[in-house]
């Protein structure tokens, strides 16, 4: 019981400091944005004006095919769903939630099949069937480049950091259970269209766990990070682009 206490405190701490960041975050973009928007001035004013706001103010809609790469014994495949809400065209507040209707075992645990039928029934392997966060995503570097000779194409690489957690199932009690901890990660978005956009993601999930036991042995519960590597489409709600001063 202390120690679940001891992981929901962790959780909430960083949940209020992320909620934090957020809020200064946003406040001092609005501010530094209304304050450059007045000014006409060449050294005052924005660095880049009349720029197209592909973000700003939009829900965001991205479904995602993912997958854990770094576990010991399996590799997870995740049909996950993204939902943002973009407060200006840098930063945004967002929800992951994922779920693995299938996982591939890796070679050691196909080897030990082959090789050592007995051995392999005694191993219990736990499964990651639910992965979830909340974070504040940011936006420090957009542009755009040539895309096949004629089209442009807007792009922007995008950071995210927050709290979250995963859910796990195996028979061992010692492996089955809910289990918190931070989240951050990065990505780019490339669009296609005013509303559609390709993105890729790589989205690093720590918190403590363990992965296989044998028999009715404890399991070495230790915290460790999970790579969840995707690729999806993004859809803009509006899909209209607005342009700023």
């Amino acid at each position: 019981m202390m120690k679940r206490n001891s992981i929901l405190r962790t959780l909430a701490l960083a949940l209020v400091m992320t909620l934090g960041v957020g809020a200064f975050s946003v406040a001092s973009v609005a501010v530094s944005s209304e304050a450059a928007a007045q000014s006409r001035s060449l050294t005052t004013g924005p660095v880049v004006r009349r720029q197209l706001l592909y973000r700003s103010s939009k829900l965001e809609l991205s479904p995602m095919i993912s997958a854990m790469f770094n576990n010991s014994y399996q590799v997870p495949v995740y049909a996950g769903l993204t939902f943002r809400y973009h407060l200006t065209n840098a930063v945004a507040l967002g929800v992951d939630l994922n779920a693995s209707p299938v996982a591939w075992n890796r070679r050691v645990l196909r080897d030990l099949k082959r090789e050592d039928q007995e051995l392999f029934r005694e191993v219990d392997v736990a499964n990651s069937p639910l992965l979830f966060n909340f974070h504040i995503s940011y936006a420090p570097i957009t542009g755009k480049f040539n895309l096949l000779g004629n089209n442009i194409a807007h792009f922007d690489f995008h950071i995210v950091a927050g709290a979250g957690g995963a859910l796990q199932s195996a028979d061992s009690s010692s492996l089955s259970g809910m289990h918190f901890g931070g989240v951050i990660g990065a990505g780019v978005r490339v669009f296609v269209s005013d509303g559609v956009a390709i993105t890729t993601r790589v989205t690093d999930y720590i918190y403590p766990n363990g992965e296989a036991v044998r028999g009715v042995g404890a399991a070495d519960e230790r915290w460790r990070q999970h790579y969840v590597v995707g690729m999806g489409v993004s859809f803009f709600f509006p899909k209209s682009v607005y342009v700023s001063r």
